[in-house]
């Protein structure tokens, strides 16, 4: 057995082809551009929390120095940070930088559970399209009147095949690229947890008629 034999376009292209199409109908194609979005974010390098601290920092001296009334917001090039300490500066209240943070936190992990829920969606389906498959072969066998044994292999050959691409569609992608965006999101939430629970720390620090929020209205009760 030849790796050839494991490639045929007409069996991929009704497996693959057709979860991408059920996928879409079940999910909606905002949805599933969301969750490509997702899974290409989820592939490129991660949130840099050493070099985003090393920025914040200088915007945490400009505050020591000048106060909030007199410091610039100083972009750091992350959406999520620039928009709370931007807030931070224009209102002088801490609680709008916690306001502004717990609102992209909120965005960031519903975005990354609604990808997920997709991808998951598309691993249910791509092996019902597998068995779609093969019952296809098998329609097209019984509708033809008796042939060589070559055609006979042929199309036993695409019922296999289809149902091992949903298996592979299932379980080799759609799956595993589902924990992998869940897992993505974790591990940065985890990080941007930790820098902003700094952050806080370190504006109240920096501005003594701000304080940083009791421990029961902490970021971290937002987790849930």
């Amino acid at each position: 057995m030849s790796v050839t034999s494991l490639i045929d376009p007409a069996s991929f292209a009704i497996v693959v082809g057709g979860t991408i199409f059920a996928t879409v109908l079940h999910c909606g194609p905002k949805e599933c551009r969301k969750a490509i979005h997702a899974v290409v974010e989820a592939l490129r390098p991660g949130f840099d929390p050493v070099r985003a601290r090393s920025d914040l920092a200088r915007q945490i001296a400009d505050i020591a120095r000048d106060g909030l009334i007199r410091s610039q917001p100083r972009p750091i090039g992350d959406a999520e940070f620039d928009e709370a300490t931007d807030a931070l500066i224009a209102t002088r209240s801490l609680q709008q930088l916690v306001e502004r943070h717990r609102d992209h936190r909120r965005r960031r992990l519903a975005r990354a559970g609604e990808a997920r829920l997709v991808l998951e969606r598309a691993a249910e389906l791509a092996p019902v399209l597998g068995l779609a498959g093969t019952l296809i072969s098998l329609g097209l066998l019984a509708g033809r009147p008796p042939g060589p044994p070559a055609d006979l292999a042929s199309t036993l050959g695409m019922a296999v095949l289809t149902t091992f691409y949903g298996l592979i569609t299932a379980h080799f992608v759609a799956a595993p690229l589902a924990e992998i965006v869940e897992r993505r999101a974790q591990a940065e939430d985890a990080k941007r947890e930790e820098l902003f629970t700094w952050l806080e720390t370190e504006v109240a620090r920096a501005e003594p008629t701000l304080r940083p929020r009791d421990s029961e209205a902490s970021v971290g009760k937002f987790a849930a």
